[in-house]
C-alpha cells in the first residue's frame, strides 16, 4: 500500500533497506531459504498469486467506488506518474514481499501458531506503513499476503498477488469515472474467477502434499 506520489530517493532507500535486512534476519532467525518461500512452487504458485491478486484488486476497486459515490476522502492522489508504476507495482511487492512474509512471516510461523504468525506480521507491516490513512485496509491486505504466501509456500504467490492488486487500484484511480459507472456483477465475476483460481492451486497443492 503506499501513498501517492512516490517520494523518491527516500521510497527507494527504504526498500533498498528491506532487501539488506532480509538475509540478516534470517541468519539472525536461522531460517532457511526454502522456509523463506526462495522456490518456484510449481505452476500452483503463481495461479494463487494471479487469483489472490485478482481477489484483492477488486475489493481495492470496490473500496474506491464506494468513496468516489459517498464523496469521502480519498487517500490516493488523481495523478500517477511512471515512477509510481515503476515503484509501487514492481519494486516494493518484491521487496516487502521478501522481508514481511518470506522473512518475518516464515520466521514466526515457526513459533507461533498460524493465526499469530499472520496477525503479527501484518501488524508490522501494517506500523511501517502507520503514517497512510487506511490502517484497517492495510493490514487486512498483508494478512491476505501471508495466506497466499502459507499456501503455496513460494514468494512468487504474494509477489504476483501484491503487483496485481496495486496494478488495479493504480489504473481504478487513473480512470475515476470508469470506476464509478462499473457495473457490480462485473466485480462479482472478477471474484469468482479469482475464487477459482485459488482452490484450483490450493487443491493441487494439496495433492502434491
Amino acid at each position: 500500500m503506499f501513498i501517492l506520489p512516490v517520494l523518491l530517493p527516500y521510497t527507494l532507500y527504504l526498500l533498498a533497506g528491506m532487501l539488506l535486512i532480509a538475509p540478516l534476519v534470517m541468519w539472525g532467525a536461522r531460517l532457511s531459504p526454502a522456509r523463506a518461500g526462495w522456490r518456484v512452487g510449481g505452476w500452483p504458485a503463481p495461479v494463487l498469486g494471479i487469483g489472490w491478486g485478482l481477489l484483492l484488486g477488486t475489493g481495492m476497486v470496490a473500496w474506491l467506488r464506494l468513496l468516489l459515490h459517498t464523496g469521502n476522502y480519498l487517500p490516493i492522489a488523481a495523478r500517477v506518474q511512471p515512477a509510481d508504476w515503476a515503484v509501487l507495482a514492481l519494486a516494493a511487492p518484491v521487496a516487502e514481499e521478501i522481508l514481511f512474509r518470506g522473512v518475518l512471516f516464515g520466521a514466526l510461523q515457526r513459533s507461533w501458531s498460524l493465526f499469530w504468525a499472520i496477525f503479527l506480521s501484518a501488524g508490522i507491516d501494517t506500523a511501517v506503513h502507520s503514517a497512510q490513512p487506511w490502517i484497517a485496509i492495510h493490514f487486512t491486505v498483508a494478512a491476505a499476503y501471508a495466506v497466499a504466501f502459507r499456501q503455496s509456500g513460494s514468494l512468487l504467490t504474494p509477489v504476483i498477488a501484491h503487483a496485481l492488486a496495486v496494478s488495479a487500484l493504480l489504473l481504478a484511480r487513473l480512470h475515476p469515472a470508469a470506476v464509478q459507472h462499473l457495473p457490480a456483477w462485473s466485480l462479482y465475476i472478477v471474484v469468482a474467477v479469482a475464487l477459482a483460481l485459488i482452490c484450483a492451486g490450493s487443491l493441487r497443492r494439496r495433492r502434491k502434499v
